[in-house]
């Protein structure tokens, strides 16, 4: 059962609402006016309305199923370190021609070769050029993305695909990210599973792996036949005599019946824990998202066979693919006191933050539907005013939907209630904390934080809200593909700058439209809001929480989980008015 929060700050919060409203038929939409005293002022169509806003710590977050992976190392300015490491099952790629054949078998080589994510441009000479994309390093200054330890083992923890719980639903495993310590772990079924504990055989190790010295670049054959170069992760697993014999007696000498069926090949070779770790100054950062999904993502077995009764021999491979179940696991060091331990969901909190990789989110609560108020409806046909007992829920109806000179809504008509006053815009105003995010410049002139996105959406139902479905800069587009600072800005506004009384001051505007005038002419419910903050709004899927706090928060986004930065933001129970989470109405008034 949700807490009921009653609000220390009735008048501020309620009397945004006590408006005087004509009852004329035709409506006139007039410019905004300043904001009175104690920035409320109902007599103009610009309405500012406090809000109630807390942290919701996340105790466990879903690790498996992402859309992509992190590895690496990433120390956040204000939060403090994370490192990302994945583990994952392997299967025989089911392409044709896929098999092992041929006498007198012997290992060549087995690479491991993941591909990096990638923006695409065209220099000067119309030459097509590639970068890093999704790259994550001190200030975003390539010169100092610093080497991380990377290992790659074999593991030995059989990553279940079905919980043996239900017969019908798929395993879900948890991030053990605030655990302490050095260990990679994972929750499943309330028990822990520690990964370093689980390794088997090393198969690579490099104690000064640098993502942007050291990636390796092959050439991918598009459809058209035209080849592009591709940024990849490329780690050699068979430096020795001692792991050419690990793989020829895993693939070569496996038997036909395993190398044919993914699910007994993943119960005979449990997949690889491919390890991150810091190395040197855990104060600099190194990571990189991996596209696991890509055609490109595989291990190649490269293989030699006789031919003949002669010396002669030829090559041939063997490809396994990243298919079945992946963990991206998280070892979070964070500055000791940075996440709040207990929300104030009564009054709200002072600071927000937003953190992935098993951090924060937050809640925020547009219209309290149990705190009772005194509510001005209007005036009746005598020109008397209209006073009512409402929760601030009704009061918000009220003072937009007609009314009888008792103040009763009237009935709607097929379905949709009739409005006396229109909501044109509704906003929700998020400034940065500048107590904590200090708008660190990088080399290029940019602020660190620059490129977060915030992502608002139902927390009651998980989905997204209506104004992120209905948001025009994505209609008839390939969403999936759109670049992720620059889409959606119309429902999720991307963060601005500017000054106030000689300050710096960051905020977002995140769209609230439609979502409102969904409850007033609909009956649409009003929900409590989830605030993240995401590296892709375009994502919108969401996944559980484990110990779900007061039933507040269930899920959230599965992005949130793979986004390593952070930010705090100023919340409620803030005393500056000026930065303080607030919902802006810009209303049309009856002529």
């Amino acid at each position: 059962m949700k807490i009921l929060k009653r609000v220390a700050r009735p008048l501020l919060l309620l009397s945004a609402f006590l408006l005087i409203l004509s009852c004329d038929e035709e409506f006139n939409a007039l410019e905004s006016d300043v904001l009175g005293d104690n920035n409320f002022n109902f007599n103009t169509p610009r309405v500012t309305v406090d809000v109630l806003a807390y942290n919701a710590n996340i105790e466990a977050q879903q690790i498996n199923s992402l859309p992509s992976y992190l590895l690496g190392h990433f120390n956040d300015p204000i939060y403090g370190p994370t490192t990302a490491s994945v583990v994952t099952q392997v299967a025989p790629s089911t392409a044709d021609g896929n098999t092992i054949t041929g006498n007198d078998l012997r290992i060549e080589s087995v690479v491991l070769q993941i591909p990096y994510f990638v923006s695409r441009s065209t220099d000067a000479n119309r030459q097509n050029i590639f970068s890093l994309d999704s790259l994550f390093i001190t200030n975003n200054d390539l010169s100092r993305a610093s080497s991380i330890k990377l290992s790659v083992f074999q593991n030995n923890f059989f990553l279940r695909d079905f919980d043996p719980n239900s017969a019908e639903d798929t395993q879900t495993y948890f991030s053990r990210a605030n655990a302490g310590g050095e260990d990679n772990i994972a929750l499943v079924n309330n028990s822990e599973i520690n990964f370093d504990t689980q390794a088997g055989m090393l198969l690579y190790e490099n104690d000064d792996f640098n993502i942007v010295r050291d990636t390796i670049v092959i050439l991918d054959s598009l459809a058209s036949g035209v080849f592009q170069e591709k940024p990849v992760l490329q780690a050699q697993l068979s430096e020795s005599d001692e792991l050419r014999a690990f793989w020829s007696s895993l693939i070569l000498e496996a038997d036909e019946a395993i190398l044919s069926d993914p699910s007994r090949f993943q119960n005979f070779f449990r997949g690889l824990y491919i390890k991150a770790s810091p190395n040197g100054n855990v104060t600099d950062s190194n990571m990189a998202m991996l596209d696991f999904l890509d055609e490109d993502a595989e291990v190649i077995v490269n293989y030699s066979r006789s031919i003949d009764s002669t010396a002669n021999r030829e090559n041939d491979s063997f490809r396994l693919n990243f298919s079945g179940v992946r963990l991206n696991t998280f070892i979070n060091n964070f500055n000791a006191n940075t996440l709040p331990t207990s929300p104030n969901t009564i009054e709200g909190d002072a600071s927000l933050f937003l953190k992935g990789t098993q951090g924060a989110v937050s809640v925020v609560q547009l219209f309290d539907d149990e705190l009772e108020m005194d509510c001005n409806c209007g005036n009746n046909s005598n020109g008397e005013p209209i006073i009512v007992r409402a929760t601030a829920l009704d009061c918000f109806k009220k003072s937009f939907r007609q009314t009888d000179d008792e103040g009763n809504i009237l009935p709607p008509v097929n379905g949709r209630f009739e409005l006396k006053r229109l909501i044109n815009e509704a906003q929700l105003i998020v400034y940065e904390d500048n107590q904590f995010v200090t708008n660190t410049t990088d080399p290029n002139g940019d602020a660190f934080n620059a490129s977060d996105r915030l992502y608002i959406y139902n927390a009651d139902t998980n989905d997204p809200i209506l104004d992120y479905i209905t948001d025009p800069r994505i209609a008839g587009e390939d969403v999936e593909n759109l670049d992720p600072l620059i889409s959606r800005t119309f429902s999720l506004g991307t963060r601005t700058t500017t000054e106030v009384n000689g300050e710096r001051l960051s905020f977002y505007r995140l769209r609230l439209t439609d979502h409102l005038n969904n409850i007033l002419v609909n009956n649409a419910a009003n929900p409590d809001l989830g605030l993240t903050v995401t590296n892709n709004v375009n994502i919108s899927i969401t996944t559980p929480v484990l110990n779900a706090t007061n039933d507040i928060v269930t899920e959230v986004p599965s992005n949130t989980v793979i986004t390593p930065r952070g930010t705090v933001l100023v919340g409620s129970n803030n005393q500056d008015p000026t930065t303080r989470i607030r919902l802006e109405l810009f209303t049309t008034e009856p002529r």
